[in-house]
């Protein structure tokens, strides 16, 4: 996290313009990633539930959904970027947080 803050501040202070300091920058990457608090147990949750092998590894939000929105998530582009609803909340944090 320390690194990606390191990151963003680069990014924010030369791409961005924004005259910010290094601690916001890592404020605002440290509340990001706090959706690993949500993600982590559900996780976890989702693997004790479903029987051995059944879970599936790359995208475990797709258990709790939806037959009609699993069969979406388990095809197309999403299925091959392993991008799960987690990483776009993280990556949407990080953009409503810039100093910009």
């Amino acid at each position: 996290m320390l690194i990606i803050g390191l990151v963003m501040w680069g990014t924010y202070s030369l791409l961005g313009g924004a005259s910010t300091n290094f601690s916001t920058a890592f404020s605002i990457t440290a509340h990001a990633f706090l959706t690993g608090l949500v993600s982590s147990p559900l996780f976890i949750l989702i693997l004790y539930l479903k029987p051995y092998g059944t879970a599936d590894l790359e995208n475990p939000v797709a258990a709790i959904l939806p037959r009609c929105c699993r069969t979406i998530l388990q095809s197309g582009w999403w299925r091959r970027k392993s991008i799960d609803l987690f990483t776009f909340w993280t990556l949407i944090l990080l953009a409503i947080g810039s100093p910009l």
